[in-house]
């Protein structure tokens, strides 16, 4: 009992935490907009227990990234990925596999990685729009490759992103855009909307949390 407390204690106050960016540039009728969110793993486990370190999984925070294109059009790029739609696997090593590190769960600390890399195959994050905002079902699945139809002429994704930094965590503006994401994100009957739209085993892709 007295050294799983002595680890508990130590893996809080030892916690290895890395932050990074999920970013989109969208070209539109009036030019390149840049959006972006942060996403932080915090890590609190401590290699007492060394028996078994693929057990260790950091814990995830971060939201979507909500962007205004103007003229009531907008666009979110969920926390949710191409071959993982629950999302925490892919967000637990994102910028690693991006910048092609392999990461090992038997190492305390992965390499800190400068540089801005693209999102392209499985980690490319799902995207959808809103026709409402306060209405969950109306949502829509958005084609990274297909945005002019939808949006019209002039919108195209340019590049989708991912990022290390250095700065703290700061919440993103999903919560306030969306206003039913404050009220929780519901039961099972939440999920319908993501069905309609092909999206399956996708948990919460608006806000993850510690």
């Amino acid at each position: 009992m007295l050294i799983g407390t002595v680890a508990s204690v130590l893996g809080v106050t030892f916690a290895a935490t890395d932050t990074y960016y999920i970013g989109v540039d969208v070209n539109t009728p009036s030019g390149l907009k840049n959006y972006k969110s942060m996403i932080q793993l915090n890590d609190t486990s401590f290699d007492i227990w060394p028996s078994n370190p693929h057990s260790r999984q950091p814990n995830v925070k971060g939201e979507a990234i909500y962007c205004d294109l103007g003229d009531d059009k907008n666009l979110v790029v969920l926390l949710g990925f191409r071959g993982d739609h629950y999302g925490l696997n892919t967000l637990r090593i994102l910028p690693w596999r991006t910048a092609g590190h392999r990461v090992k769960h038997t190492k305390k600390h992965q390499p800190f990685i400068s540089g801005r890399y693209d999102l392209t195959g499985d980690p490319t994050p799902l995207l959808v729009t809103f026709a409402n905002n306060d209405d969950r079902t109306s949502m829509a699945k958005v084609s990274r490759d297909l945005m002019a139809p939808l949006y019209g002429e002039g919108f195209s994704i340019n590049r989708i992103w991912v990022e290390m930094t250095n700065s703290p965590y700061k919440d993103g503006e999903i919560q306030d855009r969306l206003p039913w994401l404050q009220d929780g994100f519901g039961g099972v009957e939440a999920y319908d909307p993501f069905k309609a739209v092909g999206l399956h085993n996708v948990g919460n892709p608006f806000v993850k949390n510690f």
